[in-house]
């Protein structure tokens, strides 16, 4: 996972130890969390819109004979 991710859930963590109500991040921080889960959205979209390609449809036609 990536360093600004991992921060952010450390910090989480932290804070649920010491049984905090609230967690403060710089801005700075922020933009950098909200870069890198932006990233990973955009992997995700191409990597299903690659799957979607990739997919091929199989088509079974059955045929009985005539009575």
């Amino acid at each position: 996972m990536s360093l600004h991710i991992n921060r952010f859930m450390d910090r989480i963590t932290t804070a649920e130890s010491r049984q905090q109500r609230d967690v403060v991040i710089s801005v700075k921080d922020a933009r950098a969390l909200h870069t890198e889960i932006t990233r990973l959205l955009l992997l995700v979209e191409e990597l299903r819109s690659q799957l979607d390609q990739n997919t091929t449809t199989d088509t079974i036609v059955v045929q009985g004979a005539d009575f």
